[in-house]
């Protein structure tokens, strides 16, 4: 980890000025840097899928002061194997509307094509649920890794903001939240990368979506 000098300049914010030490943190396991102002948390969690498959996921997380950052990485890895146990439970008589198509079909054990395709908007939909103002929202890509960025404004005024990417059946949720009156959180919300197995940042020649043949990596042969 490299610590990364941040200060606060009095033009964005009317707060003391004060140098603090952020950490560029690295996570192996789920194949992702970005800028934490100290070591974060990580809790397991599992997340519900929109087919309601139980995925496995990890959540790193940091305060400082009145401000929270967090990533959720949600493995989508094995969901074909997931909604093959799942679909065990589907009544005898059941339809496609259960069993989906199998591992070969459109739509793949339990939906699980479809539940993979649509993860990216299926979270998307819980930040939009909470009910708080949204006044940016927008298609982005990081390395050329496609996603969304939502900016909220919540009712006491703190502002919140998000980027979702999934990359390699992993889907990527960071979360920031800031209080009213301060500067967006940039170190953090801009510095996602993510990372091969070998801890090398991914950065593709062309635009890279989930589920499609992957361009080539930069300096990387076609």
């Amino acid at each position: 980890m490299r610590a990364i000098p941040f200060f606060l300049t009095l033009l964005l914010a009317p707060l003391p000025i004060v140098a603090q030490q952020w950490l560029e943190f690295s996570s192996q396991a789920d194949f992702f840097s970005v800028n934490f102002p100290h070591e974060p948390a990580v809790s397991e969690i599992t997340y519900v899928s929109q087919q309601e498959a139980p995925l496995p996921g990890r959540v790193y997380s940091a305060t400082q002061g009145r401000s929270r950052y967090s990533v959720t990485v949600v493995d989508y890895t094995r969901l074909e194997e997931i909604q093959q146990e799942l679909i065990q439970n589907c009544p005898p008589d059941a339809h496609m509307s259960c069993r989906g198509t199998g591992p070969d079909g459109p739509t793949g054990s339990g939906y699980s094509k479809l539940d993979k395709a649509g993860a990216i908007d299926f979270a998307t939909w819980h930040i939009i649920e909470r009910g708080s103002e949204i006044t940016y929202f927008a298609w982005s890509v990081v390395d050329y890794i496609g996603g969304r960025w939502i900016h909220q404004t919540n009712p006491d005024g703190s502002r919140t903001y998000n980027a979702i990417h999934m990359h390699e059946d992993r889907l990527y949720i960071l979360e920031a939240t800031v209080p009213k009156g301060y500067p967006e959180p940039g170190l953090f919300h801009q510095s996602l990368r993510f990372i091969d197995e070998q801890g090398e940042p991914v950065r593709y020649t062309q635009l890279y979506m989930n589920g499609y043949p992957k361009p080539p990596r930069v300096g990387q042969a076609p």
